[in-house]
């Protein structure tokens, strides 16, 4: 009988390693492991510290990369303002624009329009009020976008602006957003071409009254054509 505990226990022994009694008995116990410079994901350290590197880099390179464009974006646009403000500016199309430029402050032009089509054109009247309220929404949107990236507007030395301005901020322009807008809100109630042209006069008497920027007006003209 001891003879055959001891090769019971030899064979216990070789099969599963060392035996420590427990409890008065015999059981296995699990080998130590040795330390591993490995993570749970079975990738070396070494690698991991490599991957950081290359992504710290990676960033870095990114954020030269947009500096660098930012920078060419404004000197473009400083370059647009001096060639609109170098244009002929006679009396009469200074005026008109600046005229313009009042009417449309804070979509006020746009908000009389709609309002009076309303009360005039009664059987269209649920048409004039959402296509002003459309108007109103994106005039809305980028007074927002002002407040949250406060860009200061044009500032040429020797070419200073030729109308007053309600804020100081210069992007987005609201003006711009407002009038593309009003393309797509007024198309059922008012002819397009004129909408278009009234439009395109508005976007190009910002740069021309040395009130913003080309970037300011391009993005103004997505956000009104998007949001409309």
């Amino acid at each position: 009988m001891e003879n055959q505990v001891v090769l019971l226990s030899r064979t216990a022994m070789g099969a599963k390693g060392a035996i420590s009694p427990i409890n008065g008995q015999f059981g296995s116990v699990s080998p130590v492991r040795a330390p591993s410079d490995r993570r749970e994901d079975n990738k070396p350290l070494v690698t991991a510290h490599k991957e950081v590197d290359v992504t710290a880099a990676r960033t870095k390179r990114s954020c030269r990369v947009l500096a660098m464009s930012l920078r060419r974006v404004t000197e473009y646009d400083v370059a647009g303002v001096r060639w609109a403000r170098e244009l002929p500016h006679p009396a009469m199309g200074d005026l008109t624009l600046r005229l313009i430029s009042r009417v449309t402050d804070h979509s006020d032009g746009w908000l009389v329009l709609g309002l009076v089509g309303a009360a005039v054109d009664r059987p269209r009247r649920q048409e004039w009020l959402a296509a002003t309220a459309r108007v109103a929404l994106v005039e809305l949107t980028a007074r927002a976008i002002k407040r949250a990236a406060p860009r200061e507007r044009p500032n040429l030395p020797d070419l200073p602006p030729l109308a007053p301005t309600p804020t100081p901020q210069s992007f987005p322009s609201t003006h711009t957003a407002a009038a593309v807008a009003a393309i797509g809100a007024f198309d059922t109630l008012l002819p397009g071409s004129a909408l278009w042209t009234f439009a395109s006069v508005t976007a190009f008497s910002r740069l021309y009254l040395g009130v913003h920027y080309p970037s300011d007006v391009a993005a103004g003209a997505v956000l009104g054509r998007v949001l409309s």
